[in-house]
This record gives structure tokens, C-alpha cells and sequence, in this order.
């Protein structure tokens, strides 16, 4: 089964870590949990690579993005396997003319403060390839306010009165301007308040957005993931929300070898309350610790057996694992 995944902290690990980021073959063999040998096994179609930007160690986060975005284009100019998604255009090229490159990468970015709140700074990150951002990370930023809110200096959890607190006048613009210019909204990290804030601005103008990584919070109560009313108001809107495979995203406490089910629950419940249309994959790979049942992405087929064995057709696998993603690239790209 062909796999579309909607978020990977890959491009931002390899970025930190200088000896890797001098190494010109870092992305196609390295100990992480994803490089180009790995999703090849793993029949990876799109992989979207996040250009994660934490603020409490840099004040100027545009300049941040920027270097990363220079360092991704160097790795598409060394590797000729990928081919850069711009528009819907390059997935259906890619189909037709599979033998030019072996996997299709998407940009992102993971932190809506890349943008200081300007409008013409998200016009240059668009112009340069980035083609979907969350909107905040884990800290308040001039867009808005965050799911699980962290003071920047010490990274310790703030209380919960920033809970109800959601986009910012800056955020509402952001957002307006990203649905105008077809890049995806996406509301990972994002405070619940600013998740119906999003939604508002989704309904006016008629386009879907995504919750790239994250899971049902009925199953696991993280305020990561998304309550059964968000889940069928983003299923309205035609959005998309990522499986997530972080084990305290799928149920604090649980064993190594019952992720898999939980992992199911939440594609249940979420199919239940969004439809089979809202579900796809967004592992968070390279972006998370702990024990995986999977290891990395070679063995996400494994993921696929394990549905079928559970008795999931074909054909809902087949949204859940590419065709819910691409469907909403083809409406949005």
C-alpha cells in the first residue's frame, strides 16, 4: 500500500546535527527514524518534511526557517530521487513519470511564528516552496496561543487559562492569506479556541484545513489531540486529521506492543466521528522518543498488516494511508 504522510521532523534533525548536515548522503542512509532507503522500503509515495523552528533558542525565527529551506533546496539538488510537491500538477506528473525520482517531498513548517506575523514573510516561505504550516508549536507566538502551552525560557507547562485563548488579529490574517494562496492550515499544536477560530475562518471561505499530527482525545486525553466535536467539524470542512504515532499521543502508559491497537481505536473513532473521509497518516516521525512498535519508516507496512488482519478493507485502508491526503492536496495545491 502506497503511504502518504502528512508530518516527519526529519529535515530539522539532520539540520541541528552539523556532522550530518555536512554530509551529503545523511538523507539517503542514516540511525533516524526516516531517510530515503528507508521510505523506499516502506513504499512511501509523499513523505511532507517539516522545518521545525523552537523558540526559546533563536529570537529571529524567519531567518531560521530561511537557512533551513536553503539547506532542504541542497538536498533536492543532491538527490534527484525526490521531486518537490508545488501543486497537484507535480503529484500527477510524478505518477505518470515514476522513473524520474523514487518519492514525492512536500515542505512545511512547524511554527507559525516563521512568519513574525507578516503577511509578506509567509509570501516568501510560499514562494520558496513551503506549502503547509501549524500555526503555533508549543509556546504562545504573534498568531495565537497553543494546545499545551510551555513558557519559553524555562519550558515548564503554563496553567490552563491560556486554554481559551486563540488566534490573535495576526493569526486570523495569516490564516485568510494561506487559504487564498493554497497553502494548508494546519492546526496541530494549536489551543482549542483557535482550533473553532480556524474552523470560523474555513466555513467564510470555503476551504478545509488539517490537524497533520495528532489523535482522538476521547481515547487519549492529551490536549494534542482533537475532541470528538473538532473531529466532526473538520470532517465537515473537508479537512484531514494525521494518525499520530507518538505513544503518549496514543494512550499514556500503554506497552510497546499495544500501540498498534490503539492506534486502531483512534482510526475508528475518528472514522466514527469525522467520517472515512478525515483520517490519513501523520507519524511525527523524527519528532518523537520512547519505544515505537515500529521502528521506523521501513516497517509502516506493518501498520497496513496489522489493519487488515483487524478486519479494515482494503478500501478504507487505502484512504486512511494515501487517498484522504491526496484528495485534499488536489482540492487545496
Amino acid at each position: 500500500m502506497k503511504v502518504v504522510d502528512m508530518h516527519c521532523d526529519t529535515i530539522g534533525e539532520l539540520f541541528k546535527n552539523t556532522e550530518l548536515r555536512n554530509k551529503i548522503d545523511a538523507i539517503i542512509s542514516n540511525n533516524m527514524h526516516i531517510d530515503l532507503d528507508k521510505l523506499e522500503t516502506g513504499k512511501y509515495f509523499l513523505q511532507n518534511f517539516a522545518l521545525f523552528v523552537n523558540l526559546k533558542y533563536t529570537t529571529k525565527p524567519y531567518d531560521f526557517c530561511i537557512d533551513m529551506i536553503e539547506y532542504w533546496k541542497h538536498i533536492l539538488n543532491d538527490n534527484p530521487n525526490i521531486k518537490e510537491v508545488l501543486s497537484y500538477r507535480d503529484i500527477c506528473d510524478f505518477e505518470i513519470n515514476k522513473k524520474e525520482a523514487k518519492l514525492l517531498g512536500m515542505l512545511t513548517v512547524e511554527e507559525g511564528e516563521c512568519t513574525e506575523g507578516k503577511p509578506e514573510k509567509l509570501d516568501e516561505l510560499y514562494k520558496r516552496g513551503v506549502r503547509m504550516m501549524t500555526l503555533t508549536w508549543n509556546y504562545e507566538n504573534s498568531l495565537g496561543y497553543p494546545a499545551t502551552p510551555r513558557n519559553p525560557i524555562t519550558g515548564e507547562q503554563l496553567d490552563a487559562a491560556y486554554y481559551d485563548r486563540g488566534l490573535k488579529e495576526n493569526g486570523q490574517i495569516i490564516v485568510e492569506e494561506m487559504m487564498r494562496k493554497g497553502m494548508i492550515v494546519d492546526v496541530s499544536h494549536l489551543s482549542d479556541k483557535g482550533f473553532y477560530d480556524v474552523l470560523h475562518i474555513s466555513k467564510r471561505m470555503n476551504v478545509p484545513f488539517v490537524a497533520s499530527h495528532s489523535n482522538a482525545r476521547s481515547i487519549c486525553g492529551n490536549r494534542r489531540n482533537l475532541t470528538d466535536d473538532m473531529i466532526r467539524e473538520l470532517g465537515n470542512a473537508g479537512g484531514v486529521i494525521g494518525l499520530n504515532f507518538y505513544p503518549c499521543f496514543l494512550k499514556e502508559g500503554s506497552a510497546v506492543e499495544e500501540q498498534f491497537d490503539y492506534m486502531l481505536l483512534h482510526i475508528k473513532h475518528i472514522i466514527n466521528k469525522g467520517g472515512i473521509e478525515c483520517i490519513g497518516l501523520g507519524s511525527d516521525f523524527d519528532g518523537i522518543d520512547g519505544e515505537l512498535i515500529m521502528r521506523d519508516a521501513s516497517q509502516i507496512q506493518n501498520l497496513y498488516d496489522f489493519l487488515k488482519r483487524s478486519g479494515l478493507s482494503e478500501h478504507v485502508i487505502e484512504h486512511i494511508f494515501c487517498k484522504n491526503v491526496l484528495s485534499l492536496y488536489k482540492r487545496i495545491l
